[in-house]
């Protein structure tokens, strides 16, 4: 499992809320201060908004599993990865960072502004790293060959969230946005520069917003599921490895980060779909890698399209993807959990009760390619 340890005030409940959506701010690579802004809904719970009231958070209320359904909510998220510029910690631990959400909320009739103050950690959640096969590594260009192939051995990407507890309630939930690093395989815990074609991959991988269906009553543990989509380029099945021009598809998987709390601790679980989204993979605990091989999710990839005199890579298409679980499930296996359960929907309308059950190792793996 993926967890990190934070402490926050014991013995301090949050009274009723009403969920907040905002858009995200703008722009890469956070100060330790952060100055954010909330745009209040009540989204039909009914009283007006007061001081305390306040939830700065996007929701999704179902989780998309078609093709169509994905890439419709992928193209219309505007919350892609925030970047972690160069020289900032690689994660943030023990809640040491501080955030202020100035809301606008309705009382005694009149909007007015109020300050919601948070200190928050940022926490890896999974890795992606790349290779090249030899055939493709001889088709770079000659000028830029070693400088591309050091990179990629030298660079992981490091996808993150952000814990948030709230200063006044001491409440725990999650910032609904992911964040992007780029680690350094032999330099743990220092964060590098993004090239561009990084930037367009964590730009592909966006938040949905955290897992919210109908009839839920909001509270910290309401709050604490992420859903996020990740769009990738890839050969089509059966393409000869070495082709240099495959035909390609756009493909698109979930992930899921699941943050438990159990008293002072908080653990975070990551999971990710496959095949299509009839698999759910079970990470194991993020590390640092050492090399690519050491990432959650290892593709080969090969370069499509260069920039700077056909010398910079600027699009990729994956020829093979590997990822390293600890457990995998199919869909239609965690389906008929949800029926034995009685539960009203598929695992997927129970997203949290199927992510805890399957935590807890109350559900079987499966054998999955």
């Amino acid at each position: 499992m993926t967890s990190a340890t934070h402490r926050f005030p014991s013995g301090r409940r949050a009274s009723k809320y009403s969920v907040t959506p905002r858009r995200a701010p703008n722009g890469f690579g956070f100060p330790r201060r952060l100055l954010l802004t909330a745009l209040v809904a009540t989204l039909g719970l009914g009283s007006a908004v007061a001081w305390g009231d306040t939830w700065p958070v996007r929701v999704i209320r179902a989780v998309p599993l078609t093709t169509e359904a994905i890439a419709a909510a992928h193209a219309q998220s505007k919350n892609a990865c925030h970047q972690v510029a160069v020289g900032d910690p690689m994660q943030i631990a023990d809640f040491a960072g501080e955030a202020v959400y100035t809301v606008p909320v309705k009382k005694d009739g009149k909007v007015t502004s109020v300050k919601l103050p948070f200190r928050y950690s940022r926490l890896g959640v999974l890795t992606f790293g790349m290779q090249l096969q030899p055939s493709d590594q001889a088709r770079l260009p000659a000028v830029s060959k070693s400088e591309i192939l050091d990179r990629i051995a030298s660079n992981y990407i490091s996808i993150q969230v952000r814990v948030q507890r709230d200063a006044e309630t001491g409440a725990v939930y999650l910032h609904y946005q992911p964040f992007a690093a780029v680690g350094m395989y032999q330099n743990p815990g220092k964060t590098d520069e993004f090239q561009p074609l990084m930037e367009d991959s964590v730009r592909d991988v966006r938040s949905l917003g955290l897992f919210f269906p109908d009839g839920s009553k909001p509270s910290a543990e309401a709050f604490r599921t992420l859903v996020a989509v990740s769009k990738s380029t890839v050969a089509v099945d059966g393409s000869s490895p070495d082709d240099p021009d495959p035909a390609t598809e756009t493909e698109y998987e979930l992930i899921f980060v699941r943050a438990r709390i159990d008293g002072d601790d908080v653990q975070l679980h990551s999971f990710t779909t496959g095949n299509d989204r009839t698999v759910l993979r079970y990470l194991p605990p993020y590390v640092d890698p050492a090399t690519a091989d050491d990432c959650n999710v290892t593709s080969t990839i090969f370069f499509t399209e260069y920039t700077a005199a056909k010398q910079s890579p600027s699009a990729k298409v994956n020829r093979s993807t590997v990822v390293n679980s600890q457990a995998n499930f199919t869909m239609e296996q965690l389906n008929a959990f949800a029926a034995e359960q009685g539960w009203q929907g598929d695992a997927m309308a129970n997203l949290t009760a199927t992510l805890d059950a399957i935590i807890d190792g109350k559900i079987k793996p499966a054998t999955v390619e």
